[in-house]
C-alpha cells in the first residue's frame, strides 16, 4: 500500500514537472477540460427540469412555425404581414389552428413599483392553441374595451403578491393602461421561437390580445404559429401557403415585401454602397445569404476579430531569436527568404503550434458569432450550422422543436471527444517532435 502511494506521489511530481515546462500546453489542457466539464455541469443541471416539464400544448408535434420567403432573395424572413395572416388564417385548410403573435419587453408600472416585462400579443386563437389553463379570473378577448392582460403564476407572484384580489386591478404597460383579468396555471408552458432581437429563452410574463390590422400606410409584421390538421403534411401545407401567396401576389401587385427591408439594411447598404464608390459595385453581393459563401464569410469575420492575439504572440516569437543568428546566416550568404525559412520559421514553430492548437480549441467556441448573424438556424438552410448551434437546438430546443437533453449530451460529449484527441494529438505528436529538436 505505502509503495503504491510513493509511485503515486512520484508521477504527481513527474507530472507537475512537465506542465511547468510548457505553461501554454498547460493552459489550454486545462481550458478544454474546464470546457468539457462545463458543457457537463450545464447538461447534468438542467435536464431534470427539461424532461418534467413537457410543452403543455395540445398535440405538440403538430405544431409548426409559418415565416415567408422571398422568392428573389436567399434570405429567410420570419415575419409575415397581416394581410398575410388573415388571408391565410381565412382560406388555409392545412391547419385547424393558426396564431399570430408579436414579443416584446416593456415596462409594466403597479402598485408604485414598475418592472421590465415581456409581453407576448397573440391573436385570440392563442388560448386553445396553447392549451391554455386558468388558476384565477378569465382569459382576454379582443373585444376588450380596456386592454386586457393575463398574467404568468410567477410574475403574478413576485410582482403583484399573488393577491387573488389584485385581479380586474389597474396597471401600466409601455405607459398604456391595461387590466390584469387573468392569472394562468402554474404549469403552464409555451415557448415562442427567439427572435433576431430578442434572442434569448426568457419567458413570457404577460399576454394580451391584439386585432391584426390588414390596412393603413404601417402594416403589421408579425410572427405565426399554427397546427397542422391530423390528416396535413408539412409538405402539403407549404404547398398551399405558396398558392396562396402566389394569389396574394397576383392580387396586390404594389404591397411592400421583404427586399426592402434587405436592401435598406445597414450592413449590406454600408457594402454596396463601399463597393460602388470604387467603381466596383457589380462584384457585390448578399454574401451571408448565399449557401456557397456563407460559412466562408463568418470565418473571415472571424479572422479579423480574433486574428490580434496571434499576431501579437508570433511578433513576440520573432523579437525573442538572437541577433547573432541572423548575423551568422547573413554572413554564409542567406537571402532574406532563406533567413526566415531556414532560421525563422523553425525557431518560432512551437509559438505556431500554440497559436494553431488555442484556434482549434477556440473554433468551438464560434457559436456566439454565428448566433448572432444567423440565428440559432444558422441559415441559410443550414450552411453555418456547427457543433455549438447543433448542440444548442438539440438540447435547449428551438422554435417549436422540443429539446431532447440525450441528444444534447450526446453532441456535447462528442464536441469533448473530438477537442481531446486534437489536443492529445498535438501534445504528443507535434509538442515532444518540437522540444525533440528544440536544441
Amino acid at each position: 500500500m505505502l509503495t503504491w502511494v510513493s509511485q503515486a506521489a512520484q508521477d504527481v511530481r513527474y507530472g507537475a514537472r512537465m506542465l511547468r515546462r510548457t505553461p501554454l500546453m498547460t493552459t489550454a489542457a486545462i481550458g478544454t477540460l474546464a470546457l468539457g466539464l462545463g458543457l457537463t455541469a450545464v447538461v447534468l443541471s438542467l435536464v431534470n427540469a427539461v424532461l418534467v416539464r413537457p410543452l403543455a400544448a395540445p398535440d405538440p408535434d403538430r405544431l409548426v412555425w409559418v415565416a415567408t420567403r422571398d422568392d428573389q432573395s436567399p434570405f429567410p424572413m420570419a415575419m409575415v404581414l397581416g394581410p398575410d395572416f388573415v388571408d391565410w388564417k381565412a382560406h388555409a385548410r392545412s391547419f385547424d389552428r393558426m396564431v399570430a403573435y408579436s414579443v416584446s419587453d416593456e415596462t409594466v408600472a403597479a402598485s408604485g413599483t414598475a418592472v421590465r416585462a415581456r409581453i407576448a400579443s397573440v391573436t385570440d386563437d392563442f388560448w386553445s392553441l396553447s392549451g391554455a389553463r386558468l388558476e384565477y379570473g378569465r382569459l382576454a378577448t379582443a373585444t376588450e374595451g380596456t386592454p386586457a392582460l393575463v398574467v404568468s403564476r410567477p410574475f403574478f407572484q413576485n410582482v403583484l403578491g399573488g393577491d387573488p384580489a389584485r385581479l380586474a386591478g389597474q396597471v401600466t404597460v409601455g405607459g398604456r393602461p391595461s387590466t390584469i383579468v387573468g392569472v394562468l396555471a402554474r404549469d403552464f408552458r409555451f415557448h415562442f421561437p427567439p427572435s433576431s432581437w430578442l434572442p434569448d429563452h426568457q419567458p413570457i410574463d404577460a399576454f394580451s390580445v391584439m386585432r391584426v390590422e390588414t390596412s393603413g400606410h404601417q402594416m403589421q409584421l408579425l410572427n405565426v404559429v399554427a397546427r397542422l390538421r391530423p390528416d396535413m403534411s408539412l409538405e402539403q401545407a407549404r404547398a398551399e401557403i405558396d398558392v396562396l401567396r402566389g394569389r396574394a401576389a397576383r392580387a396586390n401587385p404594389g404591397r411592400p415585401g421583404h427586399s426592402a427591408q434587405l436592401i435598406l439594411s445597414p450592413l449590406w447598404g454600408i457594402a454596396s454602397g463601399g463597393l460602388k464608390a470604387v467603381g466596383l459595385g457589380g462584384l457585390f453581393a448578399p454574401w451571408l445569404g448565399l449557401e456557397s459563401t456563407a460559412l466562408v464569410t463568418i470565418s473571415l469575420i472571424s479572422v479579423w476579430q480574433f486574428v490580434g492575439i496571434p499576431m501579437m504572440l508570433i511578433y513576440a516569437a520573432l523579437l525573442n531569436i538572437p541577433d547573432d543568428l541572423i548575423d551568422a546566416a547573413t554572413i554564409d550568404g542567406a537571402g532574406p527568404f532563406s533567413v526566415f525559412w531556414f532560421v525563422k520559421l523553425p525557431l518560432i514553430l512551437p509559438t505556431l503550434g500554440v497559436v494553431s492548437i488555442l484556434t482549434f480549441v477556440g473554433n468551438f467556441n464560434a457559436f456566439d458569432l454565428i448566433y448572432a448573424v444567423k440565428g440559432a438556424l444558422a441559415g441559410p438552410d443550414f450552411a453555418t450550422d456547427i457543433l455549438g448551434t447543433f448542440f444548442y437546438r438539440t438540447f435547449f430546443g428551438y422554435q417549436l422543436q422540443v429539446g431532447n437533453p440525450t441528444m444534447g449530451a450526446t453532441v456535447a460529449t462528442l464536441m469533448l471527444a473530438i477537442i481531446l484527441v486534437g489536443v492529445l494529438i498535438y501534445l504528443f505528436g507535434v509538442q515532444r517532435r518540437l522540444q525533440r529538436h528544440a536544441f
